[in-house]
Parts: structure tokens; C-alpha cells; sequence
């Protein structure tokens, strides 16, 4: 140290370097929790936290490419019990016997990884692969979903599954800016008469629904659209080139349904820069059946697996015949949304109306 005084220079130096060093200290919790954001410069989400579906997992590539999404949940099976009959019930002989249902938790998961041009769904429940649905994900050129396809067996009388299925289909449509544009759904049963004998049932009620964007974010048109008998004995591969060489058929009055299903309001200067589509976040679930509303509630339409996403924040939302919503975003001290709360009429439900969010570490 005597040295040091008796060298201004070196003083000089070991002054510079503990400040340096001082500096470093103060940034390294900055650079330590600052979010890796993707090519597009959207910070990235690493899970999301809803009272519906609990916690909804989320990895990455070295390219900070989205590859799998993962979602515990919890399933049921159900037994029936025999319950003592009361001593009334016994006098007035009224009741024979008397059963409860009585409903066993199964430990559960489904896991989307992207293999290709696929995106491959797995249930399992009890560790063990559930292939009681099958559940196909195609991509398109654009790296978009371009199909999905839900394949579901039924049991016979003995409770086997016996080779009858239904199919439902959900056909996307992007526009040149790789943003989903249209969708269509349509189903089918497949049933096996006698000597084995495949007969085709397809339903002449297709559902044709327009996404309209307007800078900020967009609004879903749900119509149904009903054709003529004719076609019903159509196989689905026929019926979908029917449907695409056709084109009348999307100009036709819905025969019922919802213009406008939800409108949602946007904010004119907050920006989403996450990488996820946050509107409806809270009404996430895996259902294995999807009905036409629900389906925008999947999680995967809320990826950049789809290009369905909101460039604004939404304040709220209209909803038909249904009670309309405020939407709150809670920031860090960051500017990192870090909970979405929905309140209805300035009240909300803090075990329901909540959804957290995390992101991936740099």
C-alpha cells in the first residue's frame, strides 16, 4: 500500500479498476433477469400461470424457436358405489337401490413438441399414452398451422373401443403477412355396418369464421353456413376440394351463429412485446373437444406456431350475450407484464380472474 501512495499513477489505476468493477457489480442483476427476447425482438414466455389450467410450460430451441409445450392437468374416472338405503326409504319400498358416482383423480399431461412439418400431441395419463383421440397438427409452408385434425373412437356395448370414430377438422388460411386470415371446421362419423362395411356420414353444416384485424388487434366473425344434402356422401377428402373449388360457398348467409363473437378494445400506445397472443389467456384449456368457440382458446393459437396475435394490448372486451370485461396489466419495475387481470364492472376474483406470466432468462 506504501507503494501505491508513493505511485500517483498506480493510484490511479487501482481507482479506475475498482470503479469498473463497482459498475459491473451494480449491472449484473440487470443482465442476470433480463428477458431473451426472439428474432423479432418479442420478449419470450417461459410459462403462464391461470386459475382454468394451473401452469402452462413452454421451450425453446437454440434458434429461440418455440419446440414444446407442456400442460399438467388433472383427468377423472368415475365408479358407481352402492349407498345403504335409509330406514324410510326401506318402510316405503319405494326405492330399490341407490348408487353415488365417486370421481378418482388421474395424475395427467399433454405435451406438443414440433417434429418437422408436424406438431406432435400426446395425452398422457398415469405416465401411460392415452390413444383414445389422436390429435394431428400439420404445418403449412409458412411454418403456420395449417390443419388440425381430431380422430376420437367409441366404446361398444362392452366397452371395448370398437372401430367406429368421428373426425373433426380445422382447416387455417393465412394472408401475405402470415397472419391467420380465415378458418373452417367441419366433421364427420365413420361407422362399420355389416360385414365390415365403412359408411360415410358428413354434415352439411360447415362453420366459416373471418378474422379482421385493424392495426391494433383483431375481431373473430362466426357464422355457420348450411349446404344441401347432396353432399353428405362426399368422403372428406372430397368434401374439402368441394369446399375449395367453390368459393361461392363462403358468400352465403350464416344460418346461425355470432358476427362478431368477441370484439375486443385495444390500447393506442401499449404495445405486446411478448411472443405469445394474450387476449383470453384466462379461458385457456385442453378440452379434448374442441367446439368452434374454444378453439381459439387453445394454447398452440396463442404461439407463433399461429399467426394469430394482437400488436396492441386489448382494455377490454365485448362479448355477446355475455357480462363485458375490463382488462389490467401489471408491470415490474421493467416494463415486464408480469399478471393479466380481468374485472368485471371494477371487481374480479383473485383465485379465477388472474393470469401470471414468466419469461426466459438471457
Amino acid at each position: 500500500m506504501k507503494l501505491v501512495k508513493q505511485n500517483p499513477d498506480l493510484m490511479k489505476k487501482v481507482l479506475k479498476f475498482e470503479h469498473i468493477l463497482f459498475l459491473l457489480l451494480l449491472l449484473l442483476p440487470l443482465t442476470v433477469s433480463a428477458q431473451r427476447r426472439n428474432a423479432e425482438g418479442q420478449k419470450m414466455v417461459s410459462r403462464i400461470r391461470t386459475a382454468s389450467q394451473d401452469t402452462i410450460f413452454f421451450e425453446y430451441d437454440e434458434r429461440n424457436m418455440l419446440k414444446k409445450i407442456t400442460i399438467p392437468f388433472t383427468d377423472y374416472y368415475s365408479t358407481t358405489k352402492k349407498v345403504e338405503l335409509t330406514d324410510e326409504e326401506k318402510k316405503n319400498g319405494t326405492v330399490i337401490s341407490r348408487h353415488k358416482i365417486i370421481n378418482h383423480p388421474i395424475p395427467s399431461k399433454v405435451v406438443y413438441v414440433r417434429v418437422k412439418n408436424e406438431i406432435v400431441e400426446t395425452v398422457y395419463k398415469n405416465d401411460i399414452i392415452d390413444t383414445s383421440s389422436i390429435y394431428k397438427w400439420e404445418l403449412g409452408a409458412n411454418n403456420k398451422i395449417k390443419r388440425h385434425v381430431i380422430q376420437r373412437k367409441y366404446r361398444d356395448h362392452e366397452n371395448n373401443y370398437g372401430p367406429d370414430y368421428s373426425e373433426k377438422f380445422y382447416d387455417f388460411t393465412y394472408d401475405n403477412s402470415d397472419r391467420l386470415q380465415y378458418t373452417r371446421r367441419l366433421s364427420r362419423i365413420v361407422q362399420f355396418g355389416d360385414n365390415n362395411r365403412k359408411t360415410h356420414m358428413n354434415t352439411a353444416l360447415i362453420g366459416f369464421d373471418n378474422i379482421i384485424y385493424n392495426g391494433k388487434g383483431y375481431t373473430i366473425r362466426q357464422r355457420l353456413i348450411d349446404l344441401n344434402d347432396s353432399i353428405e356422401s362426399l368422403s372428406i377428402s372430397s368434401f374439402i376440394e368441394y369446399l375449395d373449388e367453390n368459393t361461392w360457398i363462403y358468400n352465403q348467409p350464416g344460418k346461425f351463429g355470432t358476427n362478431d363473437y368477441e370484439r375486443f378494445v385495444y390500447s393506442s400506445d401499449k404495445l405486446n412485446d411478448t411472443n405469445i397472443s394474450l387476449n383470453n389467456l384466462r379461458e385457456i384449456h385442453i378440452s379434448p373437444e374442441r367446439t368452434p368457440e374454444s378453439i381459439y382458446k387453445h394454447i398452440i393459437l396463442h404461439t407463433e406456431w399461429c399467426g394469430l396475435r394482437e400488436n396492441y394490448l386489448a382494455t377490454g372486451c365485448a362479448r355477446i350475450g355475455k357480462t363485458n370485461y375490463e382488462i389490467i396489466y401489471r408491470k415490474d419495475s421493467k416494463g415486464n407484464i408480469k399478471s393479466i387481470i380481468y374485472s368485471y364492472n371494477g371487481r374480479y376474483m383473485p383465485s379465477k380472474d388472474v393470469v401470471y406470466i414468466d419469461y426466459v432468462d438471457e
